[in-house]
């Protein structure tokens, strides 16, 4: 038998141990041997609550359709929660001998409000329209008040004068308080507002009594406005019939200081929380506008 050579045998047994260690190893599958080009994407999961599509924004509801009042040259509108509708007419001059003084008046414009907001009110809801020249002509009392007028839109003092601030018609009362006092300006001129109530003695400030009025004169001053409006205000009572204290001497002998009282608390008060909304009435009186 021939001899192996030695380097043939050395290199045979090498061959042998590489294919036993072959056998031993296990082969990778197919998958791992898959080596992906990018991550996989991420599993995005179903809302649990499904939103609504969005939609444009709802508009405030739109402001009540004002009521509107023109009559003889007198223009202006009011809230639907102040009143219902509005009459109109044209007075009769009343001069010196033929009425008391207190009737003494040139032609007026008059619009009174119907189906007003307070109901159990002694004083009518009005807007009168005076020709400043006339009523001059007529009164000596009337062009007293109107030049007080200008004095006080001139300088707007925001505390009254200590005779009390300017009024007309003249009333057979005398003016008891003013609060809430402020100046507007309408289309064609301005005035001062303020609240009060007109009296024959010492009575207690009710809601029967209390009114807001506007007195006013157009730019050129030809036209005197007044505005006479029903008020109330929680704090009041609704009538004069009590007392407060319950004792009418001690409250005549303070009745000064009283109104005093009354006068801080009601001006205390928000304006929306009087009926009608103080702002409501202003907004009327900032609508007027005299074509004359």
């Amino acid at each position: 038998m021939p001899r192996t050579p030695f380097r043939l045998l050395i290199v045979l047994m090498v061959l042998a141990l590489v294919s036993l260690a072959c056998l031993n190893v296990p082969q990778p599958t197919a998958a791992a041997q898959q080596v992906p080009s990018k991550p996989p994407p991420p599993v995005t999961l179903p809302p649990t609550v499904e939103l609504p599509t969005p939609t444009a924004t709802q508009p405030l509801p739109p402001t009540p359709l004002l009521l509107s009042v023109t009559y003889e040259g007198l223009n202006f509108s009011f809230d639907p929660l102040v009143a219902s509708d509005a009459t109109n007419t044209t007075l009769p001059a009343v001069k010196q001998d033929e009425g008391a003084p207190w009737e003494i008046q040139p032609e007026t414009i008059r619009s009174e409000l119907k189906g007003y907001a307070l109901k159990e009110s002694f004083t009518k809801p009005v807007i009168l329209l005076y020709p400043v020249k006339d009523f001059q002509q007529i009164s000596d009392q009337a062009a007293k008040v109107i030049e007080e007028l200008r004095q006080v839109l001139a300088t707007r003092p925001s505390v009254a004068p200590e005779q009390g601030l300017p009024f007309l018609p003249f009333w057979n009362a005398a003016q008891l308080l003013r609060t809430k006092i402020a100046y507007l300006d309408f289309a064609n001129g301005s005035g001062v507002r303020y609240l009060t109530q007109y009296g024959q003695d010492a009575a207690p400030i009710n809601n029967t009594y209390l009114f807001y009025t506007f007195q006013g004169l157009t730019a050129d001053g030809k036209y005197y406005i007044s505005a006479i409006l029903p008020a109330a205000n929680p704090i009041l009572p609704p009538d004069n019939s009590i007392i407060p204290g319950g004792d009418y001497g001690k409250f005549t002998d303070n009745f000064a200081g009283y109104l005093k009282d009354i006068e801080f608390a009601l001006n205390s008060q928000p304006d929306d929380s009087f009926q009608p909304h103080l702002t409501l009435l202003d907004n009327l009186v900032k609508s007027i506008k005299v074509n004359k």
